[in-house]
C-alpha cells in the first residue's frame, strides 16, 4: 500500500506509546499523533506514513547515539519482522542518509543464540568464522538528495515539537 503512493501527501505520523517519547526528547507527556490529514487523504497515505513515522523515529534513535557517544555510524543492519518490509528499508536508508543491511537469515535470534553458544563450547574458534556464515540478503542504498532529506527531517522535527507537553484535559 505504501508504495502505491508517491508520497504520504503531506500525512505525518508520530509513534509514541502509552510512556510518551523516549529518547532522545525524554518527554513522558508526549502524544502519538497524525498530522496532515485533508480531504484529499487516502489509507495509502496514512500507510505510508505509519512507515515513514516509524523510520524517522529509528532516525531520532541512530542521531541521538551518535551524538551521545561520538561514534561514527555508516551502516546499519537489520532484520525481524518489520524489515520484511522493502518500503521501510528504502525509506530508512533514504532518510538516515545510509546504507541498510538487511538479513538473509529469517530468524535472526536464533541464529545469534547458537552463535554465542557454538564460541562458548569451542565449536567456533572466532568471531571471524561467524562472519563468514552470515548472509546478507540486500543492501538498500540512499535514493533521496540531501535537501530534501533535510527538509523531510525539519518537518518530522516540526512535528515533534508539536506533540511534545502534551496537556491531558
Amino acid at each position: 500500500m505504501a508504495l502505491s503512493v508517491d508520497s504520504t501527501n503531506g500525512v505525518y505520523f508520530l509513534p509514541s506509546l502509552t510512556s510518551g517519547l523516549s529518547f532522545p526528547f525524554w518527554d513522558s507527556t508526549a502524544k502519538g499523533n497524525i498530522f496532515g490529514i485533508s480531504l484529499a487523504t487516502k489509507k495509502e497515505h496514512i500507510v505510508r506514513a505509519v512507515l515513514e513515522g516509524i523510520c524517522f523515529r529509528i532516525k531520532d534513535l541512530v542521531e541521538g547515539i551518535i551524538e551521545d557517544l561520538n561514534i561514527p555510524v555508516e551502516k546499519i543492519k537489520v532484520d525481524g519482522g518489520v524489515s520484511q518490509n522493502k518500503f521501510v528499508l528504502q525509506f530508512l536508508s533514504d532518510i538516515l542518509g545510509m546504507e541498510i543491511e538487511h538479513s538473509a537469515n529469517p530468524e535472526p535470534t536464533a541464529l545469534g543464540a547458537a552463535f554465542m553458544a557454538g564460541l562458548a563450547t569451542g565449536f567456533w574458534k572466532s568471531k571471524d568464522e561467524l562472519k563468514l556464515i552470515r548472509k546478507v540478503d540486500k543492501i538498500y542504498t540512499p535514493q533521496i538528495s540531501e535537501d530534501l532529506r533535510t527538509r523531510k527531517r525539519n518537518s518530522w522535527i516540526d512535528i515533534v515539537a508539536r506533540s511534545l507537553h502534551y496537556e491531558n484535559i
